[in-house]
């Protein structure tokens, strides 16, 4: 329950850039809770796991809202920062 906020604030920032609000709290869930399940799995850690809103606030406002960059093109440069770091 403590987590559950993830899942109306996570799409309403990414909806504000374009993106179907619907489609994103459902990958919201579905993702969130692969990750705690594969973190519980493989890293017997006790955690749960949710996107990050630092990253996610960042993409919406200052790269798709303030500069003008097409949300999938702003993805993808997020898809490829993550294949780097």
């Amino acid at each position: 329950m403590t987590m559950s906020y993830i899942i109306f604030v996570q799409p309403g920032i990414l909806a504000e850039a374009g993106m179907d609000k619907t489609a994103l709290i459902a990958v919201t869930c579905l993702m969130s809770g692969l990750a705690t399940l594969v973190t519980g799995l493989v890293a017997n850690a006790p955690i749960a796991m949710a996107p990050g809103m630092g990253l996610n606030a960042f993409f919406a406002y200052s790269i798709v809202l303030n500069e003008g960059v097409e949300w999938q093109t702003a993805l993808g440069a997020v898809f490829f920062s993550g294949l780097i770091s």
